[in-house]
């Protein structure tokens, strides 16, 4: 919708209208009266511009009418620099504004009068109960200072409907502020330019990774992670890289309760585990996702670097035959207690061993013991007496691994090697042959970092490294060949995934 840039000028009606997206309404009616919406003229801010947006006119309007007193005191928080223990009661501020006092069942209509003239901060409520009032009545807050005489707006629609004006107190308290505004309030200025509110949570776990330069202050950082969230109830800081066989790094409780143990819900499925003793990143739930959902049901999954499943149990949940593994102790325990809890425990083999060791292990076993049909679950008694008998197609065991998936992105590619002679020692053997035929060759997902930003020459570095473990040219032009840019993990740091299908020349290498 365009704006003509000569508009100084808008009904009250037609800016309502405007922000609630609704068709203009030329009258405003309350429960016993009609009126016709006189002109309201805007005060000084942005130019509308011609080709202004409703949202963009909406947000134009706001701001114009928001009262300077307003803007600063919603801002930020009272700065309180050197606090050493977080006290919440230091963060309040409070401006007197007009409140006009309505009856309940006119809030609506008296509201949409007085357009944006009525208070629009977040978190705050503009129609409230007050013990000055009668219990039928309501005070309808607005943005006017009542230091001030009211606009001749709120004036105009008080004095024409017989209503009356009241002085509200407005208090914005510690509640009111984001982490990252009370953070910025707290912290010397030398370290306050980039806040450090960010984190990962894991459950009731909030996980941080804090800089240098705000150790000093961890413990008031955590307080205020930890009061900002009622989902939280420890607040932890990474105190190393993530560089030992078994992918867990020490951490330190910096508020909170020491308890590690959590319970994730992800796809439908369910993991307990404890967070001090196994690898888990909930910033990879999406990449999950994408992955199982790329998993035909049936299909006989190999995940040599497992956890505690993220990509195992889900892959077992939609009837996959899944071979899992962690060299890591404890998540090999979880990942047997996940797949208890999550029934799937027919659906899979569980071990502990080495990657690449368990790479070869896993084509061979399956290839000689295939896994048997999945369970089903019995039909109604009615519904089975009902419905006429189907014919039942013979169960044709899937014998050849569909999917090899490798996270463990700092040294995925190393294990490519595994493969090499993968199948060699039952190349010659017709059922293989007839089994490769029928279902494909393997594929590959194997995770991996990068430190190059751009695009091609990220592709490239990956490729090589591949090449070199896999003691073959790994390219685009490989079938099933798909390079997926996952996240960025840290500046010159991006995690991708590399999807190929193994050639033959690998998979029978002597």
């Amino acid at each position: 919708m365009a704006i003509p840039a000569s508009i100084s000028s808008v009904s009250p009606a037609y800016c309502d209208a405007l922000r609630s997206m609704q068709p203009i309404r030329h009258r405003v009616s309350l429960s016993h009266i009609s009126v016709a919406p006189s002109r309201l003229y805007l005060a000084r801010a942005r130019p509308l511009q011609q080709h202004d947006t409703p949202i963009q006119f909406r947000r134009t309007m706001l701001a114009r009418a928001m009262s300077t007193a307003v803007q600063e005191l919603a801002s930020e928080p009272p700065v309180r620099r050197g606090m050493i223990q977080l006290d919440k009661s230091l963060f309040s501020k409070s401006l007197e504004i007009w409140s006009i006092v309505v009856p309940a069942k006119d809030v609506v209509a008296i509201r949409s009068l007085i357009g944006s003239h009525s208070l629009q901060l977040a978190k705050i409520s503009n129609v409230l109960k007050d013990e000055r009032i009668d219990p039928s009545d309501r005070m309808l807050l607005t943005n006017a200072p009542s230091q001030d005489p009211p606009p001749e707006r709120i004036q105009h629609v008080v004095q024409e409907h017989g209503l009356r004006l009241l002085s509200y107190l407005l208090t914005l308290d510690y509640d009111y502020w984001t982490a990252d505004q009370i953070l910025r309030a707290i912290l010397p200025e030398t370290v306050v330019e980039e806040s450090p509110s960010g984190f990962a949570q894991t459950g009731h776990i909030a996980h941080m990774n804090l800089r240098d330069e705000y150790l000093p202050y961890k413990h008031l950082i955590g307080e205020v992670i930890l009061s900002k969230s009622h989902r939280l109830e420890t607040v932890v800081n990474k105190l190393d890289t993530i560089d030992n066989e078994f992918r867990v790094f020490k951490m330190e409780v910096i508020a909170g309760k020491p308890d590690f143990n959590v319970t994730i819900s992800e796809e439908g499925c369910s993991f307990g585990f404890d967070f001090s003793k196994v690898y888990w990143n909930s910033r990879l739930q999406a990449e999950h996702r994408r992955l199982v959902a790329s998993f035909a049901p049936l299909s006989v999954i190999v995940d040599a670097f497992a956890g505690v499943g993220p990509f195992a149990i889900p892959a077992a949940k939609k009837s996959c035959a899944v071979m899992a593994s962690d060299l890591n102790p404890d998540s090999a325990r979880y990942l047997r207690e996940n797949a208890e809890s999550n029934k799937v425990t027919e659906r899979m083999r569980i071990d502990c061993k080495d990657g690449r060791e368990y790479i070869k292990h896993a084509a061979l076993d399956i290839w000689q013991h295939p896994f048997g049909p999945p369970p089903t679950k019995p039909a109604k008694r009615r519904t089975a007496e009902r419905a006429p008998a189907a014919p039942i197609s013979p169960f044709r065991p899937r014998r050849i691994v569909d999917h090899f998936v490798m996270n463990l992105p700092a040294s995925a590619l190393e294990f490519l090697d595994a493969y090499r002679g993968l199948y060699a020692s039952i190349k010659e053997d017709t059922e293989y042959q007839t089994a490769l035929i029928q279902q494909g060759r393997p594929l590959v997902h194997c995770y991996c970092f990068t430190k190059l930003e751009d695009a091609a020459a990220a592709e490239q570095d990956i490729c090589e490294r591949a090449s070199l473990s896999l003691a073959y040219p790994v390219t685009p032009q490989m079938d099933d060949y798909r390079l997926v840019l996952v996240r960025a993990v840290a500046p010159h740091k991006d995690m991708y995934c590399l999807t190929f299908r193994i050639p033959a020349e690998v998979l029978h290498a002597q």
